[in-house]
């Protein structure tokens, strides 16, 4: 019988039964780990507290030969109590947690990761801390961006931003491939055609931003400040670059697209 004890983020849950719960975890030292978590559906159990999405949790691991892990213990770390308690704050961390479990085998032993994956938790969590006039979601938006281009660049897709994808010039640089990953000049935009892989426009501030994202460090990248169009025009660029990198559109991110623009708005309006 194989046991390991890790740290590790719960990301997603999935009842089997009326007892049992599939549970895919995120662990800095073994990437994603899918485990048995026998009886945790009962709040009776000793360790639901710690197996409920987003916990960060000290988790031990068994496994016969050939078969799944069973989640033998488990004490919680941070629960993020106050995350799970706002559906807007929720979508957030679950379009995140999407992203790592694609991602997980690829950053086994990146530990400036995953502790950068629980900071942005923990700033969800207390958003309001950094809300302008009660309004979360400015900054939930920031965070998000800053998140993607990080996740981005530690697969390994790190944006060209100082010379065109196509001729490598440095100048005119006007716009933004997606597909190519960086930035393209308007000598070169005539190449492209199709719309799903046309190059966006981009100007000098948003490579800036985005050229600060990616070169500072995962603690101080939170620190800037940025206007409220800035910002819609960076998270646009920086998620469609996501979905482009990954091939990949998560139901997740759908989902809060329609809160952001139908639920948050009407609950902020009552």
């Amino acid at each position: 019988m194989n046991t390991i004890r890790t740290a590790s983020l719960v990301l997603k849950t999935c009842n089997m039964n009326d007892n049992d719960k599939l549970i895919t975890f995120f662990s800095p030292e073994y990437g994603r780990l899918t485990a048995i978590a026998k009886g945790v559906r009962s709040h009776k159990h000793k360790d639901f507290a710690a197996l409920q999405p987003f916990c960060f949790s000290d988790v031990t691991f068994t496994s016969k030969q050939g078969g799944l892990y069973t989640v033998s213990f488990a004490q919680v770390t941070n629960n993020f109590f106050d995350l799970r308690n706002d559906v807007i704050k929720v979508s957030f961390a679950t379009y995140y947690m999407d992203i790592v479990a694609d991602i997980a085998q690829e950053i086994v032993g990146d530990e400036d990761y995953f502790k950068f994956v629980l900071n942005t938790l923990y700033l969800t969590e207390k958003a309001e801390r950094n809300a302008e006039d009660g309004d979360i979601l400015p900054f939930l938006k920031k965070l998000k961006a800053i998140f993607e281009i990080k996740t981005v660049c530690v697969m390994g897709v790190m944006p060209e931003l100082g010379r065109c994808v196509s001729c490598g010039k440095d100048k005119k640089l006007d716009y933004f491939s997606h597909y190519e990953g960086g930035v393209a000049c308007s000598d070169c935009i005539g190449r492209y055609d199709g719309r799903e892989h046309l190059p966006v426009s981009i100007t000098e501030m948003d490579i800036k931003i985005i050229d600060y994202i990616v070169k500072s460090d995962y603690r101080s990248v939170f620190s800037f400040s940025i206007a409220e169009e800035l910002l819609n025009r960076i998270c646009a660029i920086v998620e469609r670059y996501l979905v482009a990198q990954t091939d990949t559109f998560y139901k997740s991110l759908g989902f809060l697209h329609k809160i952001i623009a139908g639920n948050y708005q009407n609950d902020s309006e009552n």
